[in-house]
């Protein structure tokens, strides 16, 4: 949806601009041209009329250039990348209304997670780390209990990353893949081998 109301901007600004040009296109081939009978008037007013002209189409050229300058750096900050840099926990129902109405260049990286657990726990400390350190991504923890009451614990601590609104990948049992006391820098590999960039 992100990426159709860019490209619909895009278009609108494009056709504004291209209507801006036909009006000033039209504007100076519309303006009347006065022939006087007498030469020597007639030079001194073309000589006048061309410096009217070429200060009017510099006039133009300049407007041109600064309307397409706010519009480029206008672009250029809706275009940039949200920020995170937090790992902040959700509730289920809004953890899926935030998959949804996430920006689809962003990755999100869900924790689900059990408290009374101690492998979620040290995963929660190191992805607080790691979400500092990968602030284009957008990483949230959610209650893996009130998200699904009848889990079964075995696989957790789980990591689910989307992008798009869409699950690309799911990884149960996350911390296995990892040494027994695993760092920061061993959860954030994990992440980046899975495509976390």
């Amino acid at each position: 949806i992100a990426d159709y109301k860019e490209a619909h901007r895009e278009e609108q600004l494009q056709k504004a601009e291209e209507e801006l040009d036909n009006m000033q296109r039209l504007q100076r081939a519309t303006q009347p041209s006065i022939r006087p009978r007498d030469t020597a008037a007639n030079e001194m007013k073309k000589q006048h009329q061309g410096n009217d002209s070429d200060d009017e189409d510099d006039d133009d050229d300049e407007f041109l250039k600064q309307f397409r300058m706010q519009r480029i750096a206008q672009l250029q900050k809706s275009n940039a990348m949200p920020t995170f840099g937090t790992l902040s926990s959700k509730s289920p129902e809004d953890y899926v209304e935030l998959v949804d109405d996430m920006d689809p260049r962003v990755f999100v990286i869900v924790h689900l997670f059990e408290p009374s657990m101690a492998t979620s726990r040290m995963l929660h400390s190191a992805l607080d780390k790691v979400a500092q350190t990968m602030e284009y991504a957008n990483f949230i923890e959610v209650n893996a209990l009130e998200a699904n009451p009848n889990l079964d614990l075995i696989c957790l601590p789980a990591i689910l990353i989307y992008k798009g609104g869409k699950l690309v990948n799911n990884m149960i049992k996350f911390t296995d893949g990892l040494p027994k006391a695993f760092t920061v820098g061993d959860v954030k590999e994990a992440l980046e081998v899975a495509g976390v960039v």
